[in-house]
């Protein structure tokens, strides 16, 4: 099976809203253990969106935000994006640390690496259920994260121009994680890359 099989599988195949469910619940209960705090996700949703319309939104948002981005590698290609407000970034920070609300007020070196933390542990146990299911469990991981603190237009930019490349019309996975207080919501969309063949999976 090649990639965009695998893809086409996981997203459009008759089984993918639950195996899609799956996967980010299993994200959800690895972020939970890592912050000590109940973290829930929204039903996962697929849609083709129009690269002008991802163009217009990302231009609509002038908001201060976090991106934490990262690619995925292996068996297949795509990348990953959380995007949350710097409040809920803040709160997750403290979150990840076991620090009380309100102890972040500014994103530093250290509290980059705690939310890059959160972005690898999100694709990576997402990426190990989609792994499981397909077989091939060695054959799914993430990149090295990077995190951005800047406009939501320019943070998107980053995905709009290499799915520009790709597709007029780029294919997105979404979720929004959030903890039950409320006080951390972060939206998680996986763009897979539809137009890498690959050499077939064995």
């Amino acid at each position: 099976m090649k990639e965009r099989d695998i893809w086409h599988s996981l997203t459009r195949g008759p089984r993918s809203g639950m195996v899609l469910h799956a996967a980010m619940a299993r994200a959800a209960r690895g972020l939970t253990d890592m912050v000590g705090h109940t973290i829930t996700h929204d039903a996962p949703q697929v849609k083709n969106l129009p690269v002008s319309e991802m163009i217009v939104r990302a231009s609509d948002f002038a908001t201060e935000t976090v991106g934490v981005y990262l690619q995925i590698e292996g068996g297949l290609s795509g990348q990953a994006m959380l995007i949350l407000p710097l409040t809920f970034a803040l709160n997750l920070v403290d979150l990840a640390t076991n620090a009380p609300q309100g102890t972040t007020t500014a994103l530093g070196r250290i509290e980059c690496s705690a939310l890059a933390e959160v972005g690898n542990l999100t694709l990576a146990y997402f990426l190990n259920a989609v792994a499981e299911t397909t077989g091939r469990p060695e054959m799914l991981q993430p990149s090295p994260p990077t995190v951005m603190v800047d406009m939501l237009g320019d943070i998107l930019d980053l995905v709009v121009r290499p799915a520009a490349a790709l597709s007029e019309s780029p294919l997105i996975v979404e979720t929004i994680f959030k903890d039950v207080a409320k006080s951390v919501q972060f939206r998680f969309w996986l763009l897979p890359d539809l137009k890498s063949n690959g050499a077939p999976l064995k």
